[in-house]
């Protein structure tokens, strides 16, 4: 027997934004008596008591429910005959506007190194924004690169500096830290131990041999 059962909302257990029908709100609240329902839904608190709480009927066991608004980063358990927040992971409003101008920066270098002189050499493959203050790029070559938030471009020009000079000396760049201004930490590798570029060779069609008839 399950002890616990967990639901999307929206298109799962009800229409967008819609409360429960009668008879899934019927069905929610038998299964509370048998096992613990959780329910799951990126909409906050008071959609949650509006689409599915003012739904359930009167044998529903809510002590046996959980609902998660806001995609899981909050948490409310039934106790003692009244609804409470066990936990509410939000970020603070400070952390909010960090996080917001990390991403805005990461799409600015996105477009910045589409018209860079680094297009077409490296792929980026990934950029992690957690740190504070500064974006870092992991490629598809096996370099890992640095930028702060601000002037994209002229980051991309300090790259393919050192880019360039890996290449005369046969070396390939490990990790490299633009984001800092007046100096740029450089750890390297030999080329032959970054992953290879491998280009398809294209087909050439077949030749043929004319016959005489």
């Amino acid at each position: 027997m399950k002890r616990l059962i967990a639901f999307d909302l929206d298109g799962t257990l009800a229409l967008s934004k819609q409360a429960l029908d009668e008879e899934m709100a019927e069905l929610l609240g038998r299964l509370t008596r048998v096992a613990i329902v959780d329910i799951i839904s990126g909409g906050d608190w008071p959609q949650f008591e509006k689409q599915v709480i003012s739904r359930m009927p009167a044998h529903a066991d809510l002590d046996n429910f959980i609902v998660q608004p806001t995609t899981g980063t909050k948490l409310y358990r039934h106790r003692a005959g009244a609804w409470e927040a066990v936990y509410a992971e939000l970020f603070s409003e400070g952390e909010g506007d960090t996080l917001l101008s990390q991403v805005q920066a990461a799409l600015q270098l996105i477009s910045a190194f589409d018209k860079s002189p680094m297009a077409g050499l490296v792929d980026l493959r990934r950029l992690d924004v957690s740190l504070p203050g500064v974006i870092v790029a992991t490629t598809g070559q096996g370099s890992e690169i640095t930028f702060s938030l601000s002037d994209p471009d002229q980051q991309l020009r300090r790259w393919r500096q050192i880019y360039d000079l890996g290449l005369r000396q046969q070396k390939s760049i490990a990790s490299a830290d633009l984001a800092v201004a007046n100096n740029v930490p450089v750890r390297w590798m030999m080329a032959s131990a970054a992953p290879a570029v491998v280009t398809p060779k294209p087909v050439k069609p077949p030749k043929y041999r004319r016959r005489n008839v």
